[in-house]
């Protein structure tokens, strides 16, 4: 049969095509003649004979597909990258070359992201955190004029940064003190800043929750005032304490405390209220009510869930266990009941670390009859199973650490707990305790200068604050707590909507953010050193502003560009060539060639890739920061039982230089390199000791080098030494 025909009488017998169901096809372009038939005509006959009836209708059918997706997407962004950062492009096309409106129809998690229904282009709408959420999984649907639609994965893994371990010694000093005396206030920090609500109000006898609120911004040293707590519990009073509170990193959310009561000359104890406050807007936003009046509870925000666990009821006669979770992007599910927490208690503090609650210390009774706690349990949202972890670190002779609500923070690879009441009224800590939760360990830093219990702590600029608390309004701000290259770069901006992150250069690490590229091997001077990855897709960029960033001390920059390139930007020409190279895995350009520059601290602004007159360039370039460090270093120095000498030394331009090095292990690979004052790399060298762990070697193929002192790094495996050499 001619298929014309079977198709038509296919559609009179009332039969479609799948493709027609799945909205694939439409009806609009092709023309046939099709058959109807009369649905009473087998009763129908003539001269005896049954027949059938038919009248003939016109269809149109078009059997080209709709639009439609080349694959799907897969995006690594760090943690950091800032709101309006664009991602990536998602892009359909259409063989008719109609409009195409694109929307995501799953996996956005809390509006975590958005996406531009004409262009495709997709921005993040919400800071992200490794911690409460590390992947994503949106579906995109692009749908053309005539309803045919596809959809495509895009798959999105955030990276964790500054995962890395804190220094134990710091410094405590002081910093803007708040405008008034709190105690048992709530705090979140947000896009750098610490948000503080409410408190037990010291302007008026009693306990009496304030309405009041104040941001602090670490760089201005400064306290402002927020728009006020909202009324709560049916009263006219704002103010809140004992409050669980959390942030999605742009918002924040409170939920249950105590409140006002309805004269405002005492507290209510204990309330069903959720609250959530907007920001960027300054004022708050009633949510979903908690299925119970609670007080002293913990929220915390995991995977666009608020989690509200333990607390006291009203009456304060019963430690709680509960464990109610709400989903943000659909509240009106309500509050689901989740696995209890295995110890009941209130008045602890909690954390979020990879995904999971932590959820620490506390007590059990009130007043004279409270017993602290240090349990510490995590729960694990994916398997709905809580675990017991090592105990807090407590004082000698001490049960436990509460009042530490807002008192815990994320930092490094750590969990830190500040301070904390011991005895009610009469003990009180000022421990600052590390928790490791890969390792299940407790260790202690530096302790606050003075004794706390329900203050706010906040990590800010790389620094530990710790604000009010015990009937003050004093601000501790600790000096820099992670390792210092963690604090050398500030304020990376991008020109161009692309991301640029922070990473640490080592073999195996990735050099793109937008490619999976690997570094094979590089420089040992350079090893473990900060640098910026930058996104390929920039590689053709030539724009004289592309991204900067701000260096806090004076540091040496290492530019790694596409070896192959013919002609080099002309702001690159301004650096120094050096004699080393970084290898990778990149199938293009496997091999970059290093450029050095010092630069005093300050605005660092770097150009395009591509910027004129540049040629023959496949790769884009990233970059190496070094902070300059040239004091202390003898002319002749001693590691152990190592002795290090140049000679001649003073040496002369164009002479020979010869290294004695002594005590060191039997035939071990040694790198030496050679910069000048400014930190410009001039010489590199691998030599191995002998059989009785020495070197004396001439330093060879020497460099014509310039009038002036030179700084000379023997690199060992574990360590390194330095002498100077004078060139006259």
């Amino acid at each position: 049969m001619n298929a014309k025909y079977f198709i038509c009488f296919a559609f009179g017998l009332g039969l479609y095509f799948q493709g027609f169901a799945a909205n694939k096809y439409s009806s609009e372009s092709l023309e046939f003649l099709c058959p109807t038939f009369n649905p009473d005509f087998i009763n129908k006959s003539k001269n005896g004979v049954l027949h059938h009836e038919k009248s003939w209708f016109s269809r149109k059918i078009n059997f080209v597909a709709g639009p439609s997706f080349a694959g799907n997407y897969n995006l690594n962004i760090p943690e950091n990258a800032s709101i309006e950062t664009i991602l990536d492009t998602i892009q359909a096309t259409d063989p008719d070359g109609d409009a195409l409106i694109y929307s995501i129809q799953a996996g956005n998690t809390n509006t975590t992201f958005l996406l531009d229904s004409v262009s495709g282009t997709l921005k993040i709408s919400k800071k992200l955190n490794y911690h409460t959420q590390s992947q994503y999984s949106l579906i995109v649907k692009v749908t053309d004029a005539t309803g045919l639609f596809s959809e495509t994965s895009v798959d999105i893994k955030v990276e964790l940064l500054n995962a890395v371990p804190l220094q134990s010694s710091f410094i405590w000093e002081t910093a803007a003190s708040q405008p008034y005396v709190v105690n048992e206030a709530q705090g979140e920090t947000v896009n750098n800043k610490l948000y503080n609500f409410g408190g037990f109000d010291s302007q008026k006898s009693g306990f009496t929750p304030t309405s009041r609120a104040y941001v602090y911004d670490p760089n201005l040293n400064k306290w402002t005032a927020l728009a006020p707590l909202p009324p709560m519990n049916g009263t006219k009073y704002g103010g809140v304490t004992h409050t669980g509170i959390t942030t999605d990193g742009t918002d924040i959310y409170f939920a249950g405390g105590y409140t006002s009561n309805l004269a405002g000359t005492g507290q209510i104890f204990g309330t069903k209220e959720v609250w959530k406050y907007i920001v960027a807007e300054n004022r708050y936003e009633r949510l979903l009510d908690l299925p119970i009046v609670v007080a002293a509870g913990q929220l915390e925000y995991v995977n666009g869930w608020l989690h509200h666990i333990g607390g006291t009821n009203q009456a304060r006669t019963v430690d709680l266990n509960n464990h109610y979770a709400l989903n943000l992007d659909d509240q009106s599910a309500g509050w689901k009941l989740l696995a209890p927490l295995p110890n009941p208690r209130q008045h602890a503090g909690s954390a979020v670390y990879e995904g999971k609650i932590y959820y620490i210390g506390g007590q059990t009774g009130h007043d004279k009859n409270l017993i602290t706690q240090k349990k510490v349990h995590a729960y694990d949202p994916v398997t709905n199973q809580w675990t017991e972890k090592a105990d807090l670190q407590v004082p000698a002779g001490s049960s436990g650490r509460g009042h530490i609500s807002s008192a815990v923070l994320v930092a490094g690879n750590q969990i830190l707990v500040l301070a904390g009441e011991t005895v009610h009224s009469s003990g009180q800590s000022n421990l600052v305790s590390a928790y490791n939760p890969n390792t299940n360990t407790w260790g202690n830093l530096a302790p606050l200068p003075k004794a706390r219990f329900s203050g706010v702590a906040a990590l800010l600029n790389n620094c530990i604050y710790y604000s009010g608390g015990s009937r003050t309004n004093i601000t501790f701000k600790s000096s820099p707590v992670l390792p210092p290259t963690q604090s050398l770069i500030q304020n990376l901006k991008s020109n161009t909507g692309g991301v640029y992150s922070f990473g640490e250069l080592v073999v195996g690490t990735t050099i793109y953010t937008d490619q999976t590229y690997q570094i094979k091997s590089l420089p040992d001077d350079l090893n473990h050193s900060l640098f910026i990855k930058t996104p390929d897709k920039d590689k053709s960029l030539s724009e004289q502003e592309v991204f900067s960033f701000d260096i806090t001390k004076g540091s040496t920059l290492y530019i790694a560009y596409d070896s192959k390139a013919t002609v080099l930007p002309a702001w690159l020409n301004e650096w120094q060539k050096l004699p080393d190279t970084i290898s990778t895995t990149n199938p293009i350009d496997d091999t970059y060639q290093l450029y050095s520059k010092s630069f005093p601290a300050g605005k660092v602004i770097l150009s395009g890739n591509m910027a004129t007159p540049a040629a023959g360039v496949n790769s884009n370039y990233y970059v190496i920061i070094v902070p300059n460090n040239t004091t202390g270093v003898q002319p002749e120095w001693k590691k152990e039982k190592s002795i290090v000498k140049l000679f001649p030394n003073p040496s002369s331009t164009g002479g020979k230089i010869k290294m004695f090095v002594s005590g060191l292990t039997p035939k071990m690979l040694l790198t030496i390199t050679m910069q000048d004052m400014v930190g410009r790399r001039v010489y590199t060298q691998q030599v191995k000791t002998n059989q009785e762990g020495i070197i004396n070697a001439e330093l060879t193929p020497f460099p014509q080098l310039s009038k002036g002192l030179y700084l000379v790094t023997i690199n060992f495996p574990l360590s390194k030494v330095q002498a100077k050499l004078l060139i006259e």
